[in-house]
């Protein structure tokens, strides 16, 4: 007995060829069109882009994190903290210390060796920008707690001045 798909066959081809005029019109996007170009003409002074322009990151946050970096090496070579922040030249590419002035008050950076703490905190501050920024606001780097093994964790927070009046030097025991 055979099966008679002839019918079924032609239907299939008939239904395959109809289907490529059954199409629908693509809709106009209502978006801007996209540029793959970035323009940073008139960003800066003049027209000059400097990694902070591009980041939109505060100049001094950025130096205290380079300095952070700086600290966290120097102190997995030498398993101390530098004396001062010009120690750290020994330590980076160049053999010159990082940028130790603060853009907001062309000032040097405070470093605390020691640490200032806030009693109850892991953290203390390390290094802090002599000036406020234009939010009142101090930018502080804390160093975390001393592993074994020669590291630890450095972060760059913008601290309320009012609270960054409450971090004291740590007391000698």
């Amino acid at each position: 007995m055979r099966i008679k798909r002839w019918p079924s066959f032609c239907l299939l081809v008939a239904a395959g060829l109809a289907l490529p005029g059954c199409t629908t019109q693509p809709q106009q996007s209502t978006a801007p069109p996209v540029s793959n170009t970035l323009d940073f003409s008139g960003v800066g002074t003049n027209d000059a882009v400097t990694p902070d322009d591009v980041l939109n990151a505060d100049p001094s946050a950025t130096r205290l994190e380079d300095i952070g970096g700086d600290l966290m090496l120097y102190y997995r070579v030498n398993r101390a903290m530098p004396p001062n922040l010009d120690a750290l030249a020994t330590v980076t590419d160049q053999g010159v210390p990082p940028n130790e002035y603060s853009p907001g008050a062309n000032q040097p950076y405070v470093y605390v060796p020691d640490g200032l703490w806030l009693e109850g905190h892991s953290q203390s501050v390390i290094v802090y920008d002599p000036a406020l920024n234009s939010k009142g606001a101090r930018w502080c780097l804390f160093r975390g707690p001393l592993h074994p093994n020669g590291s630890f964790s450095v972060e760059v927070v913008a601290l309320p001045d009012s609270i960054f009046h409450n971090y004291k030097p740590a007391v000698a025991q």
